[in-house]
């Protein structure tokens, strides 16, 4: 038990130890034009792409929920006159 505690102290004091979860980035992301009404959305590095139409947004993959809730925003202040939204997801 006593060498478990030293051991698991010893690791709590190695650099970059308590920083690695204190000093995380925010993620990279962005929201870059292809061509016409497609779009490329960055998430780090992971791409998806998003089309705009008449009736709605179009999205093929949304990555990962923090990611979706981030471009659910994005979508909303960008294009506020998109009636619908489709998602595929395969």
């Amino acid at each position: 038990m006593a060498r478990r505690l030293v051991v698991a102290f010893a690791f709590a004091l190695l650099p970059g130890a308590a920083s690695a979860q204190e000093g995380q980035k925010p993620p990279v992301r962005s929201i870059t034009p292809v061509a016409g009404n497609l779009y490329r959305v960055q998430n780090n590095n992971h791409y998806t792409v998003f089309y705009v139409t008449p009736a709605g947004i179009v999205l093929a993959d949304p990555i990962n929920a923090d990611f979706a809730a981030w471009l659910k925003g994005e979508l909303a202040q960008r294009f506020p006159n998109a009636p619908g939204r489709a998602l595929g997801y395969g």
